[in-house]
């Protein structure tokens, strides 16, 4: 009978474990659905998050660059005027004294030398005739002889630069240096700038043309491919690259038809959606295209709003050329299977450690965060002072002016520029001079009130907000107090550090109804201060800096 019992029973014991089975079965299903739920969840928002957050650098990255490339092309524009205006090419016209003429290469010399970032300057008279050139030979400004120089009628340069009127500018395009009726060899990227001259009567009396070594503005380009997942390119109006994914991709436009290349043979679609727009980004197949305009002379909002007419838009407006951070399709979706590696094994240990999930997790929503916060920093504020930059400044100074605007309050902007920063930067190096930096920060911020901002724009520039003022010394008695404070000896590494600061003041709504004015006019203000009087300040009065 036991026997008997012992084999009825056993079936029994076999369903309690098939129900066990069973249900762990389920329990385990739940789980892994759950589980994969979860997974699938973190990978789609890690996944979008990680594209944004790399949208967002990319974007920042050709904001930086275009901005790199706007102050260089504002030094050069700074330059060219200032030649057009040369007191001693002026006196040369009024006397022909060829010791004025002498004194003129000189100062083209010194320019050249200063700024290393030209091959030529020259003034070429009414008849095309070279007057004075100065050459750039392995970093030395070089006169030519008044034997060597030559004829530039019916060069274009020449002949469109002679056309305009006080004030106007030229820009050629940004091609190859041509000599003897070829391509130079190693090529040489040009861009040349024009400035009619006249004399003190207000007769032209010829041109001066700067050569700007292209190959400067791009090296800014590829030591921003540091920063970036994929390269920075260049591209010119017409779609042809300047700075492209090879270098057999570039300069297209100068050689023959078999040799042509350009953005639209390689993404021919892309470029139907980005020819004609002016910034923006794209998200295809063939990757991420992050893109903004620049216009030589003129800025962004200049060549949408001012320079549109019936007849379409200005010349200056119209030459530009697209600046792109490209990050190619296999860069940015690798990301993805990455992530899908790391989830997996977190999934694994999620099933082996029922007590991590929610340490991952965390982890996932921290780092996100995290990077999200880092990168408003990034985007809001300077990375060596901490103050706040440029794009952080524009915007406290639009709700400060409606503000003062609705409230009929007034307040002041100082330019403050550093003297004497850059020979700290060559004699004691640029560790020393970022300390140095720090420190000037800091004594600014103890001089002004928390209401007030302090801000870092350029590399030896502040701005200084004064949030409301009652009349204009109080903001030259806060200018007194910075003059007075950075003046006094830096300590920096126990080294002794000695500099000044040239500040330009502007009021509103004295000196301006807008902020564009106000800083042009605290700008203008410094400039003043920097030719005659550095190491004081001025606020701006309307005199010109001669």
């Amino acid at each position: 009978m036991r026997h008997i019992k012992k084999f009825v029973d056993q079936p029994e014991a076999n369903r309690s474990r098939n129900s066990v089975l069973y249900y762990f079965v389920r329990v385990f299903m739940l789980a892994g659905v759950i589980l994969t739920v979860l997974i699938t969840i973190l990978y789609n928002l890690e996944s979008r998050d990680f594209l944004k957050r790399t949208q967002l650098q990319e974007q920042h990255a050709v904001n930086v660059v275009k901005q790199i490339v706007s102050d260089k092309f504002s030094t050069i524009i700074s330059d060219i005027t200032f030649l057009a205006q040369q007191n001693e090419l002026h006196n040369y016209l009024d006397t022909g004294d060829v010791r004025m003429k002498q004194a003129c290469a000189k100062e083209y010399s010194a320019l050249l030398e200063a700024r290393e970032i030209y091959d030529q300057i020259r003034f070429i008279d009414l008849d095309g005739n070279e007057t004075v050139r100065v050459n750039n030979v392995d970093g030395r400004g070089v006169t030519v002889a008044e034997s060597k120089l030559q004829n530039k009628r019916g060069r274009y340069y020449f002949d469109d630069t002679l056309t305009l009127d006080p004030g106007q500018l030229f820009v050629s395009p940004f091609d190859l240096n041509i000599e003897n009726g070829s391509i130079e060899i190693p090529l040489k990227p040009m861009i040349r700038f024009g400035a009619p001259v006249f004399d003190r009567q207000g007769h032209k009396q010829g041109v001066v043309i700067l050569n700007y070594l292209g190959q400067n503005l791009l090296d800014e380009l590829i030591s921003a491919d540091r920063l970036l997942y994929g390269k920075m390119l260049l591209i010119n109006l017409d779609g042809f690259w300047l700075r492209g994914l090879t270098a057999d991709d570039e300069w297209g436009f100068m050689y023959g038809k078999g040799k042509q290349r350009s953005f639209a043979d390689n993404f021919p679609r892309e470029w139907q959606k980005i020819n004609g727009e002016i910034f923006g980004q794209l998200v295809t197949t063939n990757g991420l295209f992050s893109f903004a305009t620049i216009y030589p002379t003129y800025d962004e909002t200049h060549c949408t709003t001012s320079c549109t007419t019936s007849i379409g838009k200005e010349a200056s407006c119209d030459y530009s050329w697209t600046l792109m951070a490209y990050i190619p399709a296999d860069i940015l979706f690798a990301h993805s299977g990455k992530l899908l590696v790391r989830l997996s094994v977190v999934a694994v240990l999620l099933f082996l450690f029922a007590t991590l999930p929610s340490w991952f997790i965390a982890q996932f929503i921290s780092q996100r965060k995290l990077k999200e916060l880092e990168l408003v920093r990034m985007a809001n504020y300077d990375k060596l002072t901490n103050l706040p930059n440029r794009t952080l400044l524009d915007d406290r100074l639009a709700q400060l002016f409606h503000q003062s605007e609705r409230n009929g309050q007034q307040f002041a902007l100082l330019f403050a520029d550093l003297d004497g920063f850059k020979a700290v930067n060559d004699d004691l190096g640029h560790d020393i001079g970022d300390h140095l930096l720090i420190d000037v920060a800091e004594r600014m911020i103890n001089q002004v009130r928390r209401a007030d901002t302090v801000a870092r724009i350029g590399g030896d520039e502040f701005i200084i907000v004064l949030s409301k003022i009652d009349k204009v010394q109080d903001a030259e008695l806060v200018a007194a107090k910075v003059n007075q404070e950075l003046s006094r000896k830096f300590m920096i590494k126990g080294q002794p550090v000695q500099i000044g600061v040239s500040i330009g003041i502007s009021c509103y709504p004295t000196h301006g109804d807008s902020i564009d004015q106000l800083f042009k006019s605290s700008d203008h203000a410094m400039y003043c201060v920097k030719r005659h009087n550095k190491g004081s300040f001025k606020t701006f009065d309307g005199t010109r800096c001669d």
